[in-house]
């Protein structure tokens, strides 16, 4: 059944409608009324150690199996190598793929694999990750930069609005990256009362947030909270703390965006503050199904229209006040 979880510059629901009704099941008489050719497609994710990459994998082919068609997941092996994203997009237009879905690990570096689909007739889908001035069928993902002043002002406020803070940033190659630093720094200057120890960067994985927290442990014997990029390398932050066993110094640790599974049990354990809340599986489906709907051919006799430039998947703060909640509707538990 369609998701109804999306808004954007155009509402969904019309885009949709347009397409197939008003009715869900439209999609299912569409899949039937294609069948006649098997479209491929493929993912390409910017690497294999954060789970948050699996789950947008995994809600791409959960659509792609809705509409009868093939999809692909791949990630570099060296995580974050735009170099290796492009290899695999050469690889994808050899194979005469009908649409590449592509997460950019660096937003200039991959510009050179899109200009290559775009020569070679095959259309690019961003999703999370947007690749300025690139030729593509969309973008599907969510307000970065609103996402991460939203988590950072409720950690700041919490503290008072003073006291010591560390800030850890994401990979600043990608767009996402720089959205994600310029949405903590723009809470940061509301609060003049908070001094900034440190800026590094801890990437997005669960590893080098544990690298550099442990650096900056011994560095600064007070610090009153953590903002992280993300809830993976905010859970490394988290296990420098307490092999540290500075966990008993009360301080705060926000995985700005949340995404992974662990992100909300940490919120539930009080481990982290909060994490603001996007659902990657439903990143990688919409992708899929907005640019199932762009291949040729498949919506011939319908009204032709252009898909909206960015489609916005909203992002919900996540607390302890209603940690509860997102628990019961992800099926996890503080046992698992």
């Amino acid at each position: 059944m369609l998701r109804k979880m999306i808004r954007g510059s155009f509402m969904l629901g019309l885009i949709l409608s347009l397409f197939f009704g008003a009715h869900p099941s439209g999609m299912a008489a569409e899949k039937r009324a294609t069948q006649a050719k098997k479209y491929k497609m493929a993912v390409i994710t910017k690497n294999v150690l954060n789970p948050f990459w699996a789950t947008l994998g995994a809600g791409a082919k959960a659509a792609a199996g809705e509409l009868g068609i093939e999809m692909e997941y791949f990630a570099p092996t060296k995580p974050d190598n735009v170099l290796e994203q492009i290899t695999i997009m050469e690889n994808l237009i050899s194979k005469k793929v009908d649409t590449i879905i592509l997460v950019a690990a660096d937003s200039k570096g991959i510009l050179p694999g899109i200009e290559k689909a775009n020569k070679a007739g095959v259309p690019v889908m961003l999703c999370n990750t947007r690749v300025p001035g690139a030729q593509v069928l969309s973008y599907v993902g969510v307000d970065f930069r609103e996402s991460a002043y939203r988590a950072s002002k409720y950690t700041l406020e919490k503290m008072g609005g003073k006291g010591k803070i560390v800030h850890l940033t994401g990979v600043l190659g990608s767009q996402t990256g720089m959205d994600i630093k310029a949405g903590t720094e723009d809470a940061i200057k509301e609060y003049p009362g908070i001094t900034v120890l440190a800026t590094e960067t801890a990437g997005f994985v669960r590893p080098k947030g544990m690298e550099v927290m442990e650096n900056l442990l011994q560095r600064f014997p007070k610090i009153d909270a953590v903002l992280v990029a993300n809830d993976a390398s905010g859970l490394g932050v988290v296990e420098a703390i307490k092999q540290a066993g500075r966990m008993k110094d009360g301080m705060l640790v926000t995985g700005v965006l949340g995404g992974v599974d662990e992100g909300i049990i940490a919120v539930a354990k009080g481990e982290f503050l909060c994490v603001d809340y996007q659902a990657p599986y439903d990143e990688g489906y919409w992708a899929t199904v907005l640019a199932y709907f762009a291949l040729p051919g498949v919506s011939k006799n319908r009204l032709v229209m252009d898909l909206p430039s960015d489609v916005m998947i909203p992002c919900k703060l996540v607390t302890k006040d209603n940690v509860e909640v997102y628990m019961k509707k992800l099926g996890l538990s503080l046992t698992k």
